[in-house]
């Protein structure tokens, strides 16, 4: 399972060696514009799940022009992208995952995201005495308890073949800000808010 999370629990300061780790590791990908790594101290256990760094440099957090926000667009979808290979990729266990954007543990100068893939049986997700493990849960670093380099490789190029041979050109048929929607309100406007028969009735179910 997938969940989409575009806010965050506030966390305790996080040390700078921690941070250090989360920028170094396992490059998976990189195609000049977006790379995807398995960081040296991942937010996860390597015994329990999997931790990628989604990184754009080119790409401010807050776009603001059609060129960003098409490399902001193009960065959420590789990062779906790897998550699919999280998910159906064959090296991995049954995982659920969050899709983090920026947080503290991102840098702030362009755009970062995390995909936290880890399993419903495990300390890290339901620690003892607790409900629910706030995620990532501490100690925030897992350098020591990661993913063996075997697996993380074939990963890797499980998810270099799904990129080129199908996921990219997926990506490059969907367009954004597609000329087709100024045809469609043009349509909608002179059709006196009738849509192939149906009548349409905007705020009302």
């Amino acid at each position: 399972m997938t969940e989409a999370v575009d806010n965050f629990v506030p966390i305790p300061d996080i040390p700078q060696i921690v941070k250090d780790r989360l920028s170094t590791g396992e490059m998976l990908w990189d195609d000049g514009e977006t790379r995807i790594y398995y960081p040296s101290g991942p937010l996860v256990p390597g015994s329990e799940g999997i931790h990628l760094r989604v990184e754009s440099r080119g790409v401010p957090i807050h776009p603001k022009t059609r060129e960003e926000w098409g490399g902001w667009f193009r960065h959420h979808g590789i990062m779906i992208g790897a998550s699919e290979v999280v998910s159906q990729g064959g090296d991995l266990p049954d995982l659920w995952q969050s899709l983090i954007g920026q947080s503290e543990y991102t840098p702030t100068g362009h755009l970062v995201s995390d995909i936290i893939g880890r399993s419903p049986y495990g300390k890290s997700w339901k620690p003892e005495g607790l409900e629910t493990a706030p995620m990532p849960s501490v100690p925030f670093d897992f350098s020591k308890d990661r993913i063996d380099p075997k697996t993380i490789f074939h990963f890797g190029r499980v998810l270099n073949r799904f990129f080129r041979s199908s996921w990219l050109g997926q990506m490059e048929n969907a367009h954004v800000f597609p000329k087709a929607l100024r045809s469609i309100h043009q349509e909608v406007k002179s059709s006196n808010l009738f849509l192939i028969g149906i009548p349409v009735c905007p705020g009302r179910i």
